[in-house]
C-alpha cells in the first residue's frame, strides 16, 4: 500500500485484532477500522502478529490463528522490528512507563505517523491514541 497525502494511518493494537478475530462484544468497534480499507493504511508491528497468533491459537487452534495472520498481512503493511525501532521503543518504555509490547506498538505508530487503535489501558490518554472503551 502506498500512502497518499490524505490517507489516514492506523496501528491496530493486538487487543483490537484479538477482539475482532474472537468476535467479542467489542469486535464491531474494531471492525470500523479493520474493514474500512479505502482511504487508510493499517500498519502492523511484528509483535502484533506474535500476540494475535498466540492468543487465537490458544483459543481456536492453529488453523484459525494462521488465517488471522494471513488476513492481517493481506490488509496491512507489516513493519519489522529494527534496531532503531527497538531503541525508540525502549526510550518510550522508560519515559511513558509502558510494557515492552505496548512500547513497540506505540513506537511503530510514531515512526509511521499513525494513530493507535486500542483498548489497552496502558495506552489510554497517550498522544495519537484512539481508545476503545470496554
Amino acid at each position: 500500500m502506498t500512502m497518499t497525502g490524505s490517507e489516514e494511518r492506523f496501528v491496530i493494537d493486538s487487543c483490537g485484532w484479538i477482539e475482532y478475530f474472537l468476535d467479542s462484544p467489542q469486535a464491531p468497534r474494531y471492525a470500523e477500522f479493520i474493514e474500512k480499507v479505502k482511504g487508510m493504511t493499517i500498519i502492523c508491528p511484528t509483535i502484533v502478529l506474535f500476540e494475535v497468533y498466540k492468543r487465537v491459537k490458544s483459543i481456536n487452534g492453529e488453523d484459525e490463528a494462521l488465517k488471522a495472520v494471513v488476513f492481517i498481512k493481506s490488509i496491512s503493511e507489516v513493519v519489522p522490528l529494527t534496531e532503531t525501532l527497538s531503541l525508540s521503543a525502549a526510550d518510550i518504555s522508560l519515559s511513558e512507563s509502558l510494557h515492552m509490547a505496548d512500547s513497540l506498538i506505540y513506537a511503530t505508530a510514531m515512526e509511521s505517523k499513525a494513530k493507535v487503535i486500542t483498548g489497552d489501558i496502558g495506552l489510554k490518554n497517550k498522544r495519537d491514541v484512539i481508545f476503545i472503551e470496554k
